[in-house]
């Protein structure tokens, strides 16, 4: 585990915070909520967890379900390029009506 994890760890649970481990996946530190649960049919406990979110270097727990700031892209979308070339097709005729008219 990384220093700058430990620490962030270690934080939390001098606040008071418990349950909490630390998963890796594909090498980036995930949060976790852990407790167990009775199971009556099996007669032992199960572990049962949530997840909160991600945590990062900078800004510490990114909450689950937000995307985080993400900067837009300076370049065009296809989409946009699309949808610009769609009105250009369309409008194009209507313009040069309106030229002959004018």
């Amino acid at each position: 585990m990384e220093d700058w994890v430990r620490a962030w760890l270690e934080e939390r649970r001098s606040q008071g915070e418990t349950c909490l481990e630390i998963k890796y996946i594909q090498n980036k530190p995930y949060v976790y909520r852990s407790s167990s649960v009775y199971d009556r049919t099996t007669k032992s406990p199960k572990k049962v967890g949530t997840y909160p979110g991600r945590l990062t270097k900078e800004p510490g727990l990114i909450p689950k379900g937000s995307r985080g700031s993400r900067p837009l892209p300076s370049f065009r979308t296809v989409r946009g390029y699309g949808n610009a070339a769609l009105m250009r097709e369309e409008f194009t005729d209507l313009l040069q009506k309106c030229r002959v008219v004018v």
